[in-house]
């Protein structure tokens, strides 16, 4: 018997070279495209921290004075330096000191209550003020000094007689400080009175906040809302030299 054997050729099912490389192709550029995006997309969640400036909080300054020592203040006179909330600019951008809107907010628990922002073009009260409207009923409390009058925001650790005090950009490495109407680190706890006026000097929002840990200051760039700083008030936050 003879067997006949065939050899059946099959059509070779493969990819032509051809097609494969175009295959190859497509398949780069699709995941090129993945790629690109993921990387575009994380850029656009941290743009904005890397191209903002960098700011801490560095404490509730208080010029110098303590619960103890408060009491020394001479009623009538300036005090030589501004006690209020202390910033330093950190990492490599300077700060344009303009932008800088302060919320500070608390409940009824933190010594008054209340909430205020302000802004640099929110110039300090002066109704506590030596010669101002209410001044004589406070004491023991540390005011503005005379060069804040129509300043809410100044650099920090200059002469009081340096024209360079109000600068409106801050490098890195300063400090600058958004002075209170008054600071008060005696009674009943460390608080602040932080007030707005309107042109005239009427009242437009005050607010009394004690560092009780229920007041929350939030720090941000009025014109693109970029948060800075977000802390909340205890009293441990009092720094009476820096």
């Amino acid at each position: 018997m003879v067997i006949s054997m065939r050899h059946s050729k099959k059509k070779d099912a493969g990819v032509s070279p051809v097609v494969g490389v175009m295959l190859m192709l497509v398949v780069t550029i699709i995941v090129a495209g993945i790629v690109s995006l993921t990387a575009a997309g994380f850029m656009d969640s941290t743009g904005t921290q890397t191209d903002e400036p960098q700011i801490e909080f560095v404490g509730l300054y208080t010029a110098g004075y303590t619960s103890a020592t408060v009491g020394s203040i001479a009623k009538k006179t300036y005090q030589t330096e501004a006690a209020g909330l202390l910033f330093k600019v950190v990492g490599s951008k300077p700060v344009d000191l303009t932008k800088m809107k302060l919320y500070l907010a608390s409940g009824l628990s933190s010594g008054g209550g209340g909430s205020v922002d302000l802004g640099y073009d929110d110039p300090v009260s002066t109704v506590y003020l030596p010669q101002g409207s209410t001044w004589n009923s406070r004491s023991a409390i540390i005011l503005p000094p005379e060069y804040m009058r129509g300043y809410r925001i100044v650099l920090f650790g200059l002469s009081e007689n340096d024209p360079n005090i109000h600068n409106t950009i801050a490098d890195p490495g300063d400090m600058f400080i958004v002075s209170c109407e008054y600071v008060n680190p005696s009674s009943p706890s460390l608080a602040i009175g932080l007030r707005k006026d309107d042109a005239d000097g009427n009242t437009v929002i005050s607010a009394g906040i004690g560092a009780n840990g229920d007041a929350i200051l939030t720090l941000v760039n009025a014109e693109t809302g970029y948060v800075y700083v977000r802390h909340t008030l205890i009293e441990s936050d009092m720094i009476a030299t820096v």
